[in-house]
């Protein structure tokens, strides 16, 4: 169970979906997925670079269903007193989830996309002064800062780092691009928390 970055002190989790399109007539349960093609979903959750929990659906459920289920595997799979750093698309940006791994005192960032959830960061984010923005990267191409945000029903404020960047491949934006990602503590700083972010990706 390996992975680069449990060396830095945390055990990387990945819960993720993934979209399987079908051809043709011979796929018992296949349904429509989001982009109207036929086909499953394959839910899975890592520990590290193993495998340890799917399910498999139609294609007509959403991105996260059966979430809890794969969150309580990896839960009980965890040494006793680990803290595991839950990686998560947006698909999981959903209170269910985040109280599940508050409740189990587990570390968790979260990508936030849909454009209905980032209008009232992206507000946020564009009335913060310059001097809340810190430089991310060597070039300065991005900078990134802390913003505070109750979602609509959610139980308390949540905290959310906002990466913007002015300029892509050299050549300055018209208007900045943000990103939004919401995290479950402040003490690693903007750098690390958008460094490990990204390792979902991996």
């Amino acid at each position: 169970m390996e992975h680069e970055l449990s060396h830095r002190g945390w055990l990387p989790i990945f819960v993720d979906g993934t979209a399987i399109e079908v051809y043709g007539k011979n796929f018992e349960g296949a349904e429509r997925l989001y982009n109207g093609e036929q086909g499953f979903w394959l839910h899975g959750a890592f520990i590290g670079n193993l495998w340890v929990k799917e399910r498999f659906y139609p294609g007509n459920v959403h991105p996260s269903e059966g979430y809890e289920a794969l969150i309580q595997t990896v839960l009980k799979l965890l040494p006793e007193g680990t803290r595991g750093y839950f990686l998560m698309d947006s698909a999981y940006y959903k209170k269910g989830v985040v109280k599940l791994l508050k409740e189990a005192g587990q570390d968790y960032s979260i990508s936030v996309t849909h454009g209905v959830h980032k209008k009232p960061l992206y507000e946020l984010a564009q009335s913060l002064p310059e001097e809340a923005w810190e430089k991310i990267t060597d070039d300065g191409t991005e900078e990134a800062a802390f913003i505070y945000h109750q979602p609509t029903g959610w139980p308390e404020e949540e905290t959310y780092v906002v990466v913007r960047r002015k300029s892509d491949g050299g050549q300055r934006r018209l208007f900045p691009s943000y990103l939004f990602i919401l995290v479950s503590r402040e003490d690693l700083g903007l750098r690390e928390l958008v460094k490990r972010h990204r390792q979902k990706q991996g």
